[in-house]
């Protein structure tokens, strides 16, 4: 998870992602979860080290023992760059 201090997105990368940036670190599968909501907005963010796309999703997220239920969330599905 990356935490955006200059927006209100969390990132987190999906399991959809194959790109080496994203399999070599944790990815989320919302299949996994039940609490996981498809709000299926598209996203696709340029930085200036590359592109980033994927979707704006929910489910519920826990900062330690802090449950935040239907925080949206950018899915990183591809990473460029």
């Amino acid at each position: 998870m990356i935490f955006d201090t200059g927006s209100a997105n969390i990132w987190i990368d999906s399991e959809q992602c194959q790109a080496s940036g994203c399999i070599s670190r944790k990815q989320y599968d919302n299949k996994k979860s039940k609490t996981f909501n498809k709000l299926g907005y598209d996203l696709e963010v340029q930085f200036g080290t590359g592109i980033l796309s994927g979707e704006i999703n929910s489910d519920d997220v826990y900062l330690d023992k802090i449950k935040i239920p239907g925080q949206e969330l950018a899915e990183i599905q591809k990473e460029m760059g």
